[in-house]
């Protein structure tokens, strides 16, 4: 009778062991699976990060370049835009600017991350406050006083515009320097 129980107590041992093993197996490759799915995906959305980014930055080193230039031309005063027709044409200018950088932009708000949302939000506020300060200069007659110290302030902005891109640029290359990992959750 030793025997037989000997016999059954192996037998329930094995399937115990059996179904234990089947179990693990089942719980680890599952969660292989997933992991491999997050990085998959963290090595997706990186990607889709670095085109959004370097959209963003393209847009904003052109939008900088072409605030710059309406700068120097109101300057110059080479098309004063005094009529309607100037000013319209020179508010026309300044929207296709900032709309190609805000398209950019959002693309960032949508991928995120927060760290690098922040900057650029900034960056975009900006870049809006120098557009329409730019607007309004150009609407109204100045003295050569006024031209001048309102350039200096133009320059200073437009100074800051461009430090701001180098913080959005410096968020950025942290961002992508870390690699997707798989999460630690169960």
């Amino acid at each position: 009778m030793s025997e037989a129980w000997a016999a059954v107590v192996a037998a329930v041992a094995a399937g115990f062991f059996g179904i234990g093993g089947i179990l693990t197996g089942i719980i680890v490759g599952r969660r292989q699976t997933t992991d491999q799915a997050t990085v998959e995906h963290g090595q997706w959305l990186r990607g889709q990060r670095q085109q959004a980014y370097l959209a963003f930055l393209s847009a904003a080193g052109t939008g900088f370049n072409a605030l710059a230039h309406l700068l120097v031309e109101l300057d110059q005063r080479l098309p004063a835009p005094t009529d309607s027709r100037g000013v319209m044409d020179f508010a026309l200018r300044i929207q296709e600017i900032t709309l190609s950088a805000s398209k950019a932009e959002e693309s960032i708000q949508l991928l995120g991350p927060t760290s690098v949302v922040g900057p650029t939000e900034d960056w975009g506020m900006l870049m809006y406050q120098l557009s329409e300060e730019l607007r309004q200069y150009a609407r109204t007659p100045h003295s050569d006083e006024e031209v001048e110290a309102k350039s200096r302030d133009l320059l200073n902005r437009l100074t800051s515009l461009h430090l701001k891109r180098q913080t959005v640029f410096e968020s950025v290359r942290q961002v992508l320097a870390a690699p997707p990992v798989p999460t630690l959750e169960a």
